[in-house]
């Protein structure tokens, strides 16, 4: 009677666990839209976060150091344009897909215009070299795309 009961108790467990490792997701279900950035792997960028991600890795490394007054302006660009992304994302959903992208391919447009006003010549120079080389490592390692977002316009 002991032996069926425990038969019974390990075939309920493995057939719950069977049932739950069945049920998860196959991939994205919403375009192809990844959570939070409108890009995938392979669109301008890194994986998640693409432009603003990799930028922030390398504008820890840009020499010369960005000075207190710059970090503020670039943290409030950051809050703005990520306000601004969750905003259109909030109203286009499940709406035109295509059109989400290139929406959210202009705000990443110009908060890369605006991140670079906000650099001396020096620092821009250093980011621009940094950024290539970031997004070529992560092309490398497959998780970017064809071109990285702040290189765009031959920068």
């Amino acid at each position: 009677m002991k032996n069926v009961l425990k038969l019974i108790v390990t075939a309920a467990i493995a057939t719950t666990l069977a049932g739950a490792v069945m049920a998860q997701q196959a991939g994205p279900t919403n375009g192809g839209l990844t959570n939070g950035q409108g890009q995938n792997p392979g669109k301008d960028g890194a994986k998640r976060g693409g432009t603003m991600k990799i930028g922030k890795e390398v504008l820890a490394k840009v020499q010369p150091a960005l000075n207190d007054e710059q970090k503020k302006q670039i943290s409030d660009l950051d809050k703005k344009t990520m306000e601004s992304m969750k905003s259109l994302r909030e109203k286009a959903k499940g709406g035109d897909k295509t059109q989400l992208r290139n929406d959210l391919k202009k705000i990443t447009t110009d908060y890369r215009e605006s991140l670079l006003k906000i650099l001396t010549p020096a620092q821009q120079e250093s980011f621009k070299k940094l950024y290539k080389e970031a997004v070529a490592k992560n092309r490398k390692d497959g998780k970017g795309g064809k071109k990285g977002g702040l290189n765009k316009g031959g920068n």
